[in-house]
């Protein structure tokens, strides 16, 4: 048997050697004919390759000549639409340039004019000053007279107080007589000065208009002369960089129409650009390297061909089979009878183990009694086992809630600590602020604001009080330091005509109405600059007929200042002085508004 085994496992052999040599003789065959096709189409690919590869370099000085001319043509573009950028700047400015030079043919502005103007405000003002020294001359005449008649009507000696000799009645009424017919000859010389004094303020605020419309001509003058000036630089400078673009436009048609030209040489060229020299020399270098293996397959084939001569394929793989298949009964056969011996061996050694076993019973004296306490006490042992078992998982339960209490309160902690840091943050903040309103307060910016605004509100005060017809000249603003919670401590001190100071107290109240009006309009003035509107809200509410009046004349006054005075009142005795009224009346639930006549 064993014979046989080794007879069939050495024809096996054989047979598959045979069959592994003629399935490799196969294999390289179809190696050998796949490489020849390989070859075969390799070299066409390379003759194709060449052939672009000769097209390609006709054409790359047209590809170089396009690129550059590319190049070229950035180039231009960019400096093309500086060029637009330019022609658009220029044609722009030159059209702001014709504007500005229409307005400025349209302003109508004389510096003879001006110099005139202010030369007969300078004449004006002289006028106007001597005509205020005659007026308090007259004034003090006036007062004098008035003394004097007082004095004489008074006097109870027999002496006249005025010559020293005896008074009589006669002396006394024809002195009375006398120094009456002096003040009314004054009091007519006061009133025609000071008509004279209002027909030459009235001239010299007209004169001041005048003045300032010049002014205002002048200023838009000289702003669009300058800005001409500026236009004309810009502009030459914008001609002189325009310049050196010379004749760009040609240039850039010039290049577009080459470029058009070249177009579909570069196209063509970037068609062939994947073929390179490198690449033909990896295709010969593989061909080259098909051809040796082709010639190494042929003496592999010419090695094989005598062994496989004459074989058949399908007569070996029949008898391979057949001879596999004995094989594996033989195999099966050898398992079987490798189990058989082992099984034997395993009872040998199983009745001796049987023979062991019976020994060592008969040795060992067995007590059921005996067995059935050690059950019981095993399973009370359990029973205990199980309840610590219980117990432990009862106290792991509350020991993982303590541990879940212990967490929250730890971030409970973190959220405390966290608003700790937020109240640290605010009182930071609060420090800040506090330093803060300090720098804001009084005694710091609020100081500074005001005086550094007090001569401006004092010189707008002044140019306002001069032209109302008043007692005072000019007025200074005094502001101390804050004493208490209201009493801040600021007052105004005004000067008369000849200098003498006055508390405001002193002032009559018409004075003292302008006095506020004009404060008002200054603080205005300051902050705006130009005031171009003033508001009176009920101006006569509380004032007696004569206040009444004298606000009129502060309200005509003060169109000299403020170009338009809006005033909303009940009192009818103000459309004296008004140019326009609107009347605001309530018929039943509504309010009817109506244009009153002109005044």
């Amino acid at each position: 048997m064993t014979y046989g085994a080794e007879n069939v496992t050495s024809e096996l052999e054989k047979l598959r050697e045979l069959k592994n040599n003629l399935d490799r003789y196969l294999l390289l065959k179809d190696n050998y004919d796949s490489v020849s096709k390989s070859i075969n189409d390799l070299q066409v690919e390379i003759d194709e390759y060449e052939k672009s590869l000769r097209k390609k370099r006709e054409l790359e000085p047209f590809y170089i000549k396009y690129t550059q001319l590319y190049s070229e043509k950035k180039r231009i573009d960019e400096e093309y639409n500086r060029y637009i950028q330019l022609k658009s700047k220029i044609a722009s400015k030159e059209q702001t340039l014709e504007k500005y030079k229409n307005d400025l043919a349209n302003i109508q502005f004389n510096e003879k004019n001006l110099e005139e103007v202010e030369k007969n405000i300078k004449e004006f003002e002289n006028q106007k000053s001597e005509l205020d020294r005659k007026l308090g001359q007259i004034q003090n005449g006036i007062k004098e007279a008035d003394e004097i008649i007082k004095n004489i009507t008074q006097v109870k000696s027999d002496r006249c107080p005025i010559c020293g000799r005896p008074l009589d009645d006669e002396h006394r009424q024809r002195v009375i007589s006398e120094y009456t017919e002096k003040r009314d000859s004054l009091v007519k010389e006061k009133e025609r000065t000071e008509e004279n004094l209002r027909e030459l303020t009235n001239k010299l605020n007209k004169l001041r208009l005048e003045q300032k419309r010049i002014m205002s001509e002048k200023g838009k003058f000289d702003k669009i002369k300058m800005q001409i000036e500026e236009l004309e630089d810009e502009l030459s400078k914008l001609k002189q960089e325009i310049s050196k673009y010379g004749n760009i436009e040609d240039r850039r048609n010039e290049v577009n129409n080459e470029l058009e030209k070249l177009k579909d040489y570069y196209d063509n060229y970037l068609k062939l650009s994947k073929y390179d020299e490198s690449s033909l020399s990896d295709k010969k270098r593989r061909i080259e390297e098909l051809l040796n293996k082709k010639k190494q397959i042929e003496g592999e084939l010419r090695k094989l061909e005598n062994e496989v001569k004459g074989l058949n394929k399908f007569e070996i793989e029949r008898r391979i089979e057949e001879l596999e298949k004995k094989k594996k009964s033989l195999d099966d056969l050898r398992r079987k009878r490798a189990i058989l011996e082992e099984d034997l061996k395993k009872k040998e050694n199983l009745e001796k183990e049987i023979e062991k076993l019976k020994q060592k019973l008969e040795e060992i004296s067995f007590d059921e009694d005996y067995y059935q306490e050690l059950k019981k006490k095993v399973e009370n042992l359990d029973k205990f086992l199980d309840e610590r078992r219980n117990m432990k998982s009862k106290i792991e339960g509350e020991l993982s809630s303590l541990k879940k209490e212990i967490e929250d309160m730890n971030t409970q902690m973190v959220q405390i600590e966290s608003k700790l840091g937020e109240e640290t943050k605010i009182t930071n903040a609060i420090s800040k602020l506090t330093r803060i309103r300090e720098a804001l307060g009084e005694k710091r910016l609020q100081s500074y604001i005001i005086m550094a605004t007090k001569q401006v509100i004092e010189n707008n005060l002044n140019d306002i009080i001069s032209k109302f017809d008043l007692s005072i000249k000019n007025a200074e603003i005094e502001i101390s330091p804050k004493r208490g919670k209201s009493n801040r401590g600021d007052y105004i001190i005004v000067y008369t005509n000849s200098g003498d100071q006055l508390p405001v107290t002193s002032l009559s109240g018409g004075e003292k109405m302008a006095l506020a009006l004009g404060l008002r309009l200054a603080i205005a003035r300051s902050l705006m600059s130009d005031a171009n509107f003033f508001i009176l809200d009920e101006p006569t509410v509380h004032l007696d007929e004569d206040r009444r009046n004298y606000l009129i004349e502060i309200i005509k006054n003060l169109k000299e200042v403020v170009p338009q005075i809006i005033v909303v009142t009940h009192d009818r005795e103000i459309e004296n002085a008004a140019d326009y009224v609107i009347n605001v009346e309530k018929k039943g639930n509504k309010s009817v508004v109506s244009e009153a006549n002109d005044n």
